[in-house]
């Protein structure tokens, strides 16, 4: 658990995304980890590195794509996402828990993994297990991966999750690679310039 503290921790400077970013979360969240969790990635560090924007490579597959993102307005918002699968899908209905993204449940599956690498005390498997985990972190961290208007196309206004460093009045945010104008923040809502 307190990797993967560590790894959320390091997940919010990230300016860029795609390859670039994720390789970046990953590089700030081994130079934060404590020196106990350290050890058990010594000598895989780079298989980390090069493991940790695999997910994005794997959307060939069409149920990749709803795992990277939550659309939090269904449930009502950021608070109103249950904490089980099940909860969510009775909550949205199929149809609609399929289309808004399932990032937190994917999380949730992912830690398991890793929780599976250590009790095997394979250090290569760790080494992945946390690269993969740390994707799906890092793209949930992404303000525009937890609403449904990521790029406007529902109106000029962008809820940004309360908290997030992105959407202080004065910032600016556009994912790396994205098209159209920068959003300008404006306390926590985001608004196209």
């Amino acid at each position: 658990m307190v990797f993967v503290f560590f790894l959320l921790a390091g997940s919010a400077p990230a300016s860029a995304w795609g390859r670039t970013g994720h390789r970046l979360v990953a590089e700030l969240a081994l130079k934060d980890l404590p020196p106990e969790v350290s050890a058990w990635l010594k000598g895989h560090e780079h298989t980390l590195l090069e493991h940790s924007s695999d997910p994005d490579s794997w959307r060939h597959d069409r149920k990749e794509g709803p795992r990277h993102y939550l659309n939090t307005e269904p449930y009502g918002g950021p608070g109103g996402v249950p904490f089980e699968v099940r909860d969510a899908i009775r909550k949205v209905g199929a149809a609609s828990f399929q289309k808004s993204g399932q990032v937190p449940w994917v999380i949730q599956d992912r830690l398991r993994d890793l929780v599976e690498a250590f009790r095997c005390k394979d250090r290569p498997r760790i080494a992945v297990a946390a690269a993969v985990l740390g994707h799906y972190l890092a793209d949930l961290h992404v303000p525009l991966h937890t609403t449904r208007n990521h790029d406007g196309q529902y109106g000029r206004d962008v809820q940004a999750l309360p908290g997030h460093p992105v959407g202080v009045k004065g910032g600016t945010s556009r994912p790396q690679g994205a098209g159209g104008p920068p959003f300008h923040g404006r306390g926590k809502t985001l608004t196209r310039a």
